[in-house]
This record gives C-alpha cells, structure tokens and sequence, in this order.
C-alpha cells in the first residue's frame, strides 16, 4: 500500500457533517486524479529519482495499484462507485495529465541536471 493508502484508508468513516462528507469525497476525488497520474507517468516508463528521473520514490506508491484499490474503496464507501462519472473523469483526467507530464520529463530531467553540474 504505502502512506496514502494507510491514510485513505484509516479515514474513511470519519465524516460528522453533511459539510464534511462533501469535503471528504473531494478530497479522494483529488487523491484518486493524483493517483491516476502517477500511475500513468510510470506506465509510460517515467524514471524515478534513483535512476536520473523526476518521479519520488514516495510519489510512485502513491499510483500503485494497491493505493488505487484503496481509494476505490473509500469512494465506494461515499457512495462514488467505479462507473461514477466523477470517479471515471478524475481518473481520465488524472492519466492524461499523468501522459503529459512523461512526455516533459526528460526535458526536465535533462534540465535539471544541466542545473546541478
């Protein structure tokens, strides 16, 4: 899982308030974009920092499978099921910045280490 998941996971249910429970499901909406860029940027072979890339060691639990499920899972639980259009349009729009930000990174990197020499 790694850290997000274990927090999406141990807060699920904690809403008091009709307020609160809006905030909560945008807040695993915004987790579940996040997520779903990481995960496209590793498909597309995005390089973690460890080998030259910009991606965090932290940032690629955070679009694993597992944490994925996980969120999943806590939408569910506020009644955003997988087919939810909210849910399908973060994840889409997660991808796609995801895609886009694989395709700028080794400009970055490149950049990056110009920078550092």
């Amino acid at each position: 899982g790694g850290a997000g998941a274990a927090q999406a996971s141990a807060k699920v249910g904690g809403a008091k308030t009709e307020q609160d429970d809006t905030k909560w499901r945008k807040a695993l909406v915004k987790k579940l974009r996040a997520a779903a860029a990481v995960k496209a940027r590793v498909d597309a072979g995005e390089k973690d920092c460890s080998k030259g890339g910009l991606l965090q060691f932290a940032q690629k639990s955070k679009g694993s499978q597992d944490a994925i499920e996980v969120l999943l899972t806590a939408l569910e639980k506020v009644g955003l099921w997988r087919g939810h259009a909210e849910v399908k349009a973060a994840f889409e729009a997660g991808a796609a910045e995801g895609r886009a930000a694989a395709i700028e990174a080794p400009k970055k990197a490149a950049a990056v280490a110009e920078r550092e020499a």
